[in-house]
């Protein structure tokens, strides 16, 4: 039997030649598809937030969210920089104002990502750590405040939402992603965990904890700030008890810092 000839130099450069076509085209068409949707899932996002804020807080649809960006500066101690609607603050860890710059007209309307990048420029190797809104009424009046909060769950992080009144009362808790366990962690998703926390003041969160579930029928008044624990999800729980506590806290500072 004839045995069959080695491949050639010649054969194995059109081989490479080809993967690397093929490669190249793969990676060109991705490129396209990423740059045509990336637009369309970012606004998406931001309509879809825009939308459970108007939900937590009961808004009117004329009413105008300002979304608040925070962002850490280099050094020790390091400093915060805080993205209004027209301009950038920055500020020490005392809340001590250090600087401000005006955010350009071309800017103040302009993807998320494009002022983070005017941001980086001018405030230079800082990045992004956090956000929060506030909402107003038509009439310009405040009516609340929502922010971003994540924790550490069973499993991975916990990212939620906790609405605010202006006189820090919680109006409501959304969890927005998580990967806990099915019919177990997430099922502080649900209404019968997430709405303990409604009514909650600034002022109860510094007694407020978890009590091992289910809770009663009827909650006796020295215990109505008590959050029942879901059965067989202490940890998911205990987490989001601990997330919405830290969140509100460092909410109050940082009005008290941009106010």
């Amino acid at each position: 039997m004839k045995e069959k000839s080695p491949i050639t130099a010649k054969e194995m450069w059109r081989i490479t030649l080809n993967l690397t076509l093929v490669c190249f085209s793969a990676a060109l068409i991705l490129g396209v598809v990423f740059n045509l949707t990336e637009p369309k899932k970012r606004s998406q996002i931001a309509a879809n937030e825009k939308t459970l804020i108007q939900k937590l807080l009961n808004l009117d649809e004329k009413a105008k969210i300002l979304e608040v960006r925070r962002y850490l500066g280099p050094g020790q101690p390091p400093t915060i920089g805080y993205l209004l609607s027209d301009e950038l603050r920055q500020y020490n860890l005392d809340g001590k104002f250090l600087k401000k710059w005006d955010l350009p007209e071309v800017f103040q309307k302009a993807p998320t990502q494009e002022r983070d990048e005017w941001v980086e420029k001018e405030f230079p190797e800082s990045h992004f750590v956090g956000r929060f809104f506030a909402a107003q009424n038509p009439d310009g009046t405040l009516t609340g405040y929502v922010t971003e909060g994540s924790q550490y769950g069973f499993k991975s992080l916990i990212r939620f939402f906790v609405a605010l009144s202006q006189n820090f009362q919680i109006r409501g808790v959304e969890v927005i992603s998580h990967e806990e366990d099915p019919g177990l962690g997430d099922e502080i998703t649900k209404p019968a965990f997430k709405n303990q926390f409604l009514g909650i003041r600034l002022e109860d969160l510094q007694t407020l904890k978890l009590t091992k579930g289910p809770k009663p029928e009827e909650v006796a008044p020295e215990k109505e700030k008590q959050i029942y624990a879901v059965t067989g999800a202490t940890i998911s729980s205990q987490a989001l008890v601990d997330g919405v506590k830290q969140a509100v806290w460092h909410l109050e500072r940082r009005l008290n810092v941009v106010r």
